[in-house]
């Protein structure tokens, strides 16, 4: 029976509305708990079974916490609607549950949200969730589904998450036609092969946003895969072995949709960026567009001019030999770009001026020369660590009036010439630790005019003295 006092071996807040029993390898669920209960921790413990008493209501609990349990199986009726009616978060994580039973949430009007990761299931009975008409989100990452699971019956689903499993044919049932509210889909981690113009055909009538496929075997996209998903704006492809033709493939299936964010990290483009391949993107809205850990090694001209409305573009760790000069042209609205941890010996000519923060660390640039940044006079963050440079001429910051933190740690710098500062009217962090620098000539003008500086970070240098007057 209900009781207000708290449980033997747990922990209750003042109000009775929170009843922690975490850690104490109890074999069962309490059979008395108090009425009051909202929350409900049961983590780390030994249950095998879950049994709530047919005999106590507890009309409060919204909440309830069952990871890292040993769990292999739900009975009938584990979670009663009658006697849990309000029960909208279930935690079933780490558990060795092997199949969802049918109807085994009955009368569970209030379900929102399961979590189901890292079991062992291998089948979800079709009509498992009959009698959970609320259900937004369903996390069955890291399990040994081999197929998408039928979930005709949620009709307020949003949110579905399968990733980690070990599905090979990634194909939407026809029940989802049904489930036109679900907008976020995770399938990465799986051994899908292929995406072909029927695999997401049910859902045509869904709002499906955000979908991500990464990390799995894809080498072969149809040209009509994605037309069925027109309201997507997040796409997640990275980490599969897809060459420059295969992607150009997949983008005619995203030509007028509404995409905001692409991913296609570590891909195989066989060493080049084709100038046309982001033609067919032209009409979306992409404003981020990630293509880190790629082999690339050079950046065609235009490579990216039919993206207008860019604003971040990631091309960290790409084996970036060269870029073109005219490889940034079109990109008027970009404000953020990583070329970070690539080959590049030299700062790429024409970058674009609406930059707000540049990141060139660990590349293997030697010279920074007069103007090179002259045209960023909206830059605010500029990343220049872990390169080579050992000549700095003293204009080679020149225009940069906005920028409020450079970093120029672990290269080879060893003289700071007299107006190389100059432009830093707003600096507030100055990095120059780990170089060679030995002597700071004319020190009082050098830093005169970074009124607003507040870090500054010359360790690690060669100093062998400071004149008095240098700050």
């Amino acid at each position: 029976m209900a009781e207000d006092v708290c449980p033997k071996k747990c922990f209750c807040n003042k109000q009775l509305t929170s009843v922690n029993c975490e850690g104490h390898k109890l074999l069962n669920v309490p059979d008395r708990l108090p009425k009051s209960v909202e929350k409900l921790y049961m983590t780390q413990n030994n249950i095998i079974h879950v049994n709530f008493s047919a005999n106590v209501i507890l009309p409060n609990l919204r909440y309830v916490w069952l990871d890292n349990n040993k769990i292999a199986g739900l009975q009938a009726n584990p979670f009663d609607g009658s006697i849990v009616p309000k029960l909208s978060k279930l935690y079933l994580r780490n558990n060795k549950i092997s199949v969802i039973e049918s109807r085994i949430f009955v009368n569970m009007s209030s379900l929102t949200q399961v979590y189901l990761s890292n079991n062992d299931i291998q089948k979800l009975e079709p009509d498992a969730f009959e009698d959970t008409p609320s259900v937004q989100l369903i996390n069955l990452d890291s399990n040994y589904l081999s197929e998408i699971p039928r979930l005709g019956k949620l009709k307020s689903l949003k949110s579905l998450y399968i990733q980690a499993n070990q599905i090979s044919n990634p194909t939407f049932p026809d029940e989802f036609k049904d489930l036109k509210k679900i907008n976020d889909i995770g399938l990465s981690n799986n051994a899908i092969r292929k995406l072909d113009d029927l695999t997401f055909r049910n859902l045509q009538n869904s709002d499906v946003r955000k979908l991500e496929v990464s990390r799995s075997k894809i080498d072969e996209i149809s040209t009509g895969a994605f037309k069925w998903l027109k309201n997507i704006t997040s796409l997640k492809l990275g980490y599969n072995p897809l060459t420059s033709s295969d992607l150009e493939m997949a983008f005619h299936g995203l030509v007028g949709s509404s995409l905001v964010s692409l991913n296609i990290d570590n891909i195989t483009l066989g060493g080049v960026l084709p100038s046309s391949t982001f033609q067919l993107l032209q009409n979306t809205s992409i404003t981020t567009l990630s293509m880190k850990n790629n082999k690339m090694s050079s950046i065609p001209q235009k490579g990216f001019a039919n993206l207008k409305k860019l604003i971040s573009l990631d091309l960290s760790a790409a084996n970036i030999f060269k870029i073109d000069d005219s490889a940034f042209e079109g990109l008027d609205a970009l404000t953020r770009l990583f070329l970070n941890d690539n080959q590049l010996s030299q700062v790429p000519n024409n970058l674009p001026p609406s930059l707000q923060k540049l990141y060139l660390n660990g590349n293997q640039i030697s010279a920074l020369k007069d103007n090179t940044f002259m045209k960023l006079s909206k830059l605010q963050l500029l990343y220049l660590g872990g390169n080579k440079i050992h000549q700095l001429e003293q204009d080679a910051f020149y225009g940069l009036t906005s920028l409020k933190k450079i970093h120029l740690v672990d290269n080879k710098i060893h003289t700071l010439p007299g107006r190389l500062f100059e432009s830093f009217v707003v600096l507030d962090s100055l990095e120059l630790n780990r170089n060679n620098i030995n002597q700071i000539p004319n020190g009082d003008s050098l830093f005169a005019s970074m009124a607003s500086l507040l870090y500054l970070n010359m360790a690690d240098n060669a100093f062998s003295s400071c004149s008095f007057g240098t700050f």
